[in-house]
């Protein structure tokens, strides 16, 4: 009897072929809100231990770090860069990507690797919400008369469109009622103070949530700062 074999020969493929990275969001690099986050889109599927480690946010000038979080997504292949407070006007900061984010194979990001944005150059102050006291508003009360106001300058150079802008969503998350205060900025404008009254329906405030904003414009919604979320 006779058994014939064939010899089969195994030959590792190595990946040499190294990643690369584009910051997707926000898409202007200028003019870029105080609280945004950023998301970066890999080429490949990358290591998630080193994405969340080796993405770092820092002003540019003075190097000064900003506290973030990192998640990556392996199956959207995105990392989203969430800072912890908001920055600072008119400043320009870099995102910087480590010699840690690199792909499966090890291989380190090619091509850009560092991303400067800068903010918009609005300085803003005193972004409230008074009850009738003058106390901060910390839930909803039925036919309340409650005031959103911000103090904000403007040294961009030019003026500046805001706005403020309140709604108020019942249970079902459905916009009932809203109200808005626009008030252009000119460049030197230094401590220009918004107001905003809104007046609570006299009706069961079960489940419901008032949300202020403070915009760019209607066109935009480009918000300058966290929005105050009561209820």
């Amino acid at each position: 009897k006779i058994i014939r074999t064939s010899a089969v020969m195994f030959q590792k493929i190595e990946d040499t072929e190294a990643p690369a990275a584009e910051l997707i969001v926000p898409e202007s690099l200028t003019e870029v809100s105080l609280n945004t986050s950023f998301v970066i889109k890999f080429s490949e599927t990358m290591e998630k231990r080193g994405v969340e480690a080796g993405i770092t946010l820092a002003a540019k000038e003075t190097s000064e770090s900003v506290a973030c979080t990192v998640t990556y997504d392996a199956a959207a292949k995105t990392a989203v860069v969430d800072p912890l407070e908001d920055l600072k006007p008119g400043v320009r900061y870099d995102i910087a990507l480590g010699d840690s984010v690199c792909d499966l194979a090890g291989n380190p990001v090619s091509g850009t690797r560092i991303w400067t944005i800068k903010t918009y150059p609005i300085n803003f102050s005193g972004f409230s919400l008074k009850d009738g006291s003058g106390a901060d508003v910390t839930a909803l009360t039925k036919g309340a008369s409650l005031t959103a106001s911000v103090t904000a300058s403007n040294k961009s150079g030019e003026e500046v469109n805001t706005v403020l802008v309140y709604g108020l969503y019942n249970a079902n998350g459905i916009l009932e009622t809203a109200g808005f205060s626009a008030l252009p900025l000119a460049d030197g404008t230094v401590d220009a103070v918004n107001t905003l009254p809104i007046s609570l329906p006299d009706r069961d405030l079960t489940g419901y949530k008032l949300k202020v904003f403070y915009w760019e414009s209607f066109d935009t919604l480009k918000s300058y700062i966290k929005p105050i979320v009561i209820g």
